[in-house]
């Protein structure tokens, strides 16, 4: 009589120890699982505070290109005696700068002898 119980036991641990076996295994799943996501959310920092630095040194850049810009439009209207434009004035067109163009049958006949 005790050996059968004996054998009944050693079934019911082999079914624990198998249990144990695959609680284990989920286990070692979900720690992989975790692994990963932590390894995931270090990634998804690191490329978020790259694109962070490289917006910040493009709004740098940018701006810094816009007041080498405003430098050179007010050189290039001081050296041609032109005053900034008026923010208040709507802007000319360019064509209403400039003189029409002269055709040479207004200079008369003596345009197509130099020619």
């Amino acid at each position: 009589m005790t050996a059968a119980p004996v054998e009944g036991e050693l079934a019911m641990v082999g079914e624990v120890a198998e249990q144990l076996r695959d609680v284990r295994r989920h286990v070692d799943f979900f720690d992989n699982d975790v692994h990963q996501a932590r390894d995931l959310a270090r990634e998804a920092d690191s490329r978020s505070l790259a694109t962070e630095t490289t917006v910040a040194g493009f709004a740098r850049w940018l701006e810094r290109l816009e007041q080498s810009n405003e430098a050179l439009r007010r050189e290039t209207a001081t050296l041609r005696g032109h005053h900034p434009p008026d923010p208040q004035r709507p802007p000319r067109h360019r064509c209403s700068r400039y003189a029409p163009p002269i055709h040479l049958s207004a200079l008369g006949e003596e345009a197509g002898d130099t020619a």
